[in-house]
């Protein structure tokens, strides 16, 4: 009996889990649909980089009070909890401000077909597909923190003793991931406000760059500072790139299409985790530092889907309607 309790415990709880992804991922193409239409071209990167923050510095946060008041005061923190989920939909219906008015027609009398031809748009849109496919391989990196990455430090760290604390592999990763929160929290807008200086395809391929350096080494170093100082190239390379990558990817959709591209580019995050949780069942046959060549060939990959779905598709596009004009 008690085996069983374990199995339905387990089973209720990949249930919530999948309960939550799936009604989430209803309400996110919306909200991002709503992002796009209240701002414009010119102030999308910082709009972005301010939710880039936002998201972050809410982690840590939950991350905090998560860490203080789940042994001991559980109640308070599961009411706490509640009553967030209560007010953020009552603030949305005040607060909230959905000026767009255009509504897609109903084309078809079934609406599963008015639905397929709908997103049948955004798939046969060539370069947003790159877009989306280059960032599923370039997000799938970062997840691997919390899969392979968290599995090899738990598993081959040699644990440190520092005074009276010692640092494992486990804590180790926790360190790394408190490490990407501060800075994200601390530095997006200083390394947002540099990086307005120079060209878009610039800041987005030095900032990919160092992003992918950063999460080659992370994948398979094995020594503290290593993963420290090399966690910190990683995500100084995540806040040059983001900000200008979510501002140009919602720049490529159509004005009566957001939602459904929207939607569609959540691919990339659902696809990114399945990649990242994959890597678990790969690292059980290659060594570590082939880890990173593997994760090196996926950013590789990432960054060539994502630079030429961006740009180079662009100026192809200008060129021929410039000759076109003549």
């Amino acid at each position: 009996m008690y085996f069983k309790d374990i199995k339905l415990a387990k089973c209720d709880n990949y249930i919530d889990k999948h309960r939550y992804i799936i009604t989430s991922s209803l309400g996110r193409p919306a909200m991002h649909a709503i992002i796009i239409d209240s701002t414009t071209p010119e102030n999308r990167k910082e709009v972005y980089a301010l939710d880039y923050w936002l998201v972050n510095l809410s982690m840590a946060i939950g991350a905090a009070l998560g860490g203080l008041l789940y042994l001991n005061h559980q109640i308070e923190l599961f009411a706490l909890l509640t009553i967030t989920s209560i007010i953020l939909p009552i603030a949305y219906k005040i607060w909230l401000i959905d000026e767009h008015t255009h509504t897609l027609q109903k084309r078809y009398e079934n609406v599963f077909i008015d639905l397929f031809q709908n997103y049948k748009v955004a798939f046969q849109d060539l370069p947003f597909v790159k877009v989306v496919v280059g960032s599923m391989f370039i997000f799938s990196a970062e997840f691997t923190l919390n899969s392979y990455i968290g599995v090899r430090l738990a598993e081959t760290f040699k644990s440190v003793q520092i005074g009276a604390f010692e640092l494992v592999g486990v804590r180790m990763l926790s360190i790394l991931n408190i490490e990407n929160m501060l800075l994200v929290v601390c530095f997006t807008f200083l390394i947002n406000k540099f990086t307005d200086r120079f060209s878009k395809q610039k800041v987005l391929l030095i900032g990919l760059i160092i992003y992918s350096i950063g999460y080659i080494t992370v994948t398979s170093a094995n020594t503290w500072y290593i993963l420290i100082l090399f966690n910190l190239i990683a995500t100084t390379g995540e806040l040059i790139y983001s900000p200008v990558r979510n501002a140009e990817q919602a720049n490529m959709i159509p004005t009566d299409k957001r939602g459904s591209y929207s939607a569609f580019s959540n691919i990339s995050f659902s696809g990114a985790d399945l990649i990242a949780r994959s890597t678990i069942i790969i690292g059980a046959f290659l060594i570590p530092t082939m880890m990173s060549v593997y994760i090196g060939i996926i950013l590789m990959i990432g960054i060539f889907f994502v630079y030429t779905g961006l740009f180079i598709n662009q100026a192809v596009t200008i060129n021929k309607k410039i000759k076109i004009t003549d």
